[in-house]
């Protein structure tokens, strides 16, 4: 009896020493996307195999989270030199000290801005954004982060690389934030800021010109950048509203702005069927009228009685003033489970 109780207590205290480990989440979503100029294809976004890690104690609680997943979660943004990433990559890697008053979190993680670093990767059935898709902000990126909530109000502050990788070739570090206003469980205003520098080391053969923005991938830069949003999710009903503005500052140039915005909304027409409708709009260069476009979406969202799988259909029309061919007509497969 006693070496019984021996082996239990020594069992218990290797329990509380190694803490939980368990699969926390698991998102398998295959996208294919056909352009009005005939071009598309199939490829593996958006997904990922999460795992996670917590020891606990009566004060307070040390996390981890380890995440492989698919490179788009940490692509850079178009204002940085582009880098090559394998198929399979660290999304996520992080060690979090939860205290009385605020976590504090180090490693690569979700950057606290727009709607994705504000809400979540999760539960979002749309396809990306026009600005998701160009990549114009990091998602997630290497360094230090402290939250807090306090009742109706959470903060988020980080200070990251701004390159979205362990090097950070300019040397520079970026500050992004996020301040939110939660007065239910379905209801959420959040205001979200991003400020950083950039040096030629890390800009010379950034992709931002191709996409309308007026700045010198040779130059050192200041960007800018806040997003308003409001969003509401009850019933298997959703709706958001995100405004943003931002400006470019380069020396001896004039102060470049920027804007993106949308509305969005799903509604449920069918137990397992959804109807999704968005409007959006990017401008990356304020003076450059051809450089606006406004894009038109509707589409459907099919899942299974469990919501494990989902299929969504969602076609886009888009607008300039030197029209080109780039309607979109997107088809995402599925797989959300383990959360």
């Amino acid at each position: 009896m006693i070496a019984l109780f021996l082996n239990s207590a020594f069992a218990q205290y290797q329990v509380d020493q190694l803490g939980e480990f368990k699969i926390e989440s698991l998102r398998v979503q295959v996208q294919g996307q056909q352009k009005e100029s005939s071009t598309g294809g199939f490829k593996l976004n958006d997904s990922w195999l999460r795992f996670s890690w917590s020891l606990k104690d009566d004060l307070d609680a040390i996390s981890s989270v380890f995440e492989l997943g698919t490179p788009d979660l940490t692509r850079e943004s178009l204002f940085f030199n582009p880098k090559n990433k394998s198929e399979l990559v660290l999304t996520q890697v992080w060690l979090r000290y939860k205290g009385k008053f605020a976590d504090t979190k180090v490693g690569l993680m979700p950057v606290p801005f727009s709607n994705r670093g504000v809400l979540g990767f999760d539960q979002n059935s749309f396809p990306k954004s026009q600005w998701e898709e160009q990549f114009w902000f990091p998602q997630r990126d290497f360094g230090i982060e402290f939250h807090s909530h306090y009742g109706q109000y959470d903060t988020r502050i980080m200070v990251h690389n701004g390159e979205s990788s362990t090097e950070n070739l300019d040397g520079r570090f970026w500050a992004s934030s996020a301040w939110s206003y939660i007065p239910s469980d379905e209801l959420k205003f959040s205001v979200s800021a991003m400020v950083g520098q950039t040096k030629s080391e890390s800009t010379a053969s950034a992709t931002a010109q191709n996409f309308g923005f007026s700045i010198d991938p040779n130059a050192n830069s200041k960007i800018r950048v806040v997003s308003f949003l409001a969003a509401k999710s009850w019933a298997k009903r959703s709706w958001l509203a995100e405004y943003g503005l931002g400006d470019i500052l380069q020396p001896d140039q004039e102060k470049k702005k920027f804007g993106f915005g949308l509305l969005q909304s799903s509604w449920p027409i069918a137990p397992s069927t959804s109807i999704l409708g968005r409007v959006s709009q990017i401008h990356s260069d304020y003076k450059e009228v051809n450089s606006l476009t406004r894009g038109y979406g509707l589409g459907f969202e099919f899942r299974d009685q469990k919501e494990v799988l989902s299929l969504t259909v969602f076609g886009e029309k888009r607008e300039e003033k030197n029209q080109v061919q780039n309607d979109l007509l997107t088809v995402q497969f599925r797989l959300n489970t383990l959360r």
